[in-house]
């Protein structure tokens, strides 16, 4: 049973998931709701360049990014906060989709970075120039 609180609304337990309409039972006061919430699902394979799946896996998409933010001349501070919002958008993106190629994930952290911190997605694409020459 899952217990977690929003604001005096207590989540109390997730019933059946299902593939188009998830319920919870929200508790307010007195009063039961039941709400509907978008899929809970994540993407469950990325598809890499040359066609071969792998498991889906959120922490790659942190490490990539948290490797490029290395590489910029940023506070830590700045750094973590441009990490969690685009990890957040990138993962929203997975949120769609039973799965997934490596690239549309590429393009939406790199054009997620070159609006939110265009530094970290120059040293990410500097990275990636130096390892093509290697």
């Amino acid at each position: 049973m899952a217990h977690l609180s929003f604001n005096r609304v207590c989540i109390l337990k997730v019933d059946e998931v299902s593939t188009n309409l998830n319920l919870l039972m929200l508790r307010r006061s007195s009063a039961l709701i039941l709400s509907p919430l978008k899929r809970l699902t994540m993407a469950s394979q990325v598809i890499k360049k040359d066609g071969t799946k792998q498991s889906f896996d959120s922490e790659k998409i942190r490490k990539s990014i948290t490797a490029a933010a290395s590489r910029a001349d940023l506070s830590e501070e700045r750094k973590n906060e441009v990490i969690e919002q685009v990890v957040a958008s990138a993962l929203q993106l997975a949120e769609q989709k039973e799965e997934i190629e490596t690239r549309e994930l590429r393009e939406k952290i790199l054009s997620e970075l070159d609006v939110v911190e265009p530094s970290i997605s120059d040293a990410w694409r500097k990275y990636d120039q130096e390892k093509k020459e290697v």
